[in-house]
């Protein structure tokens, strides 16, 4: 049996805004990536929505870039956590702590939070190749197991984990 090897090549932030989302659209078109990683929450999702579904060379290689700490929340339960927003809902959290631990409220918002996000980026008709996280949150314990736990409900298969904390972890739809 010949299993064959594949580099991913991904890039980050198509969404972010409009330029970024163009400078992601000539790197496939280039064949300079692979993959790219979709955040809902900024002022470039819709753009970038709509270039999934008018350039095949972007079917099937974008997934779910779960925000924390950038534009505003999508629900209103993250939205009470001080410690991931402003009172205006806009994300504050910074994760340069070498540790994050979360309250049991903390958790539970923080879940809603990316079930929400996964889902409006359903609602735009895309079909994620992949989730990770903005400013690789994921490599924080507590947001890896609400990771986890979002593939698992989601039908999601893990693909892919490289090293442990402060790794990747890469979930394919099946």
């Amino acid at each position: 049996m010949c299993i064959a090897n594949k580099i991913i090549i991904n890039a980050d932030d198509f969404g972010y805004c409009d330029a970024v989302n163009g400078a992601v659209l000539r790197s496939f078109q280039r064949f300079l990536v692979t993959s790219t990683s979709l955040i809902v929450n900024m002022p470039g999702f819709e753009n970038a929505a709509a270039l999934v579904q008018q350039h095949a060379v972007l079917s099937g290689v974008v997934g779910v870039r779960l925000n924390f700490s950038e534009g505003y929340s999508l629900t209103s339960a993250i939205r009470s956590c001080r410690r991931f927003c402003h009172r205006s809902g806009s994300f504050t959290l910074h994760s340069g702590r070498r540790l994050l631990l979360l309250s049991s409220g903390e958790k539970k918002a923080v879940y809603e939070e990316m079930k929400a996000q996964l889902e409006k980026a359903l609602m735009a008709g895309i079909r994620p190749s992949h989730l990770d996280t903005h400013h690789s949150l994921h490599g924080q314990w507590p947001v890896a197991v609400l990771l986890a736990k979002l593939g698992r409900e989601s039908a999601l298969i893990i693909a892919e984990v490289f090293g442990s904390i402060g790794g990747m972890i890469l979930f394919l739809f099946p």
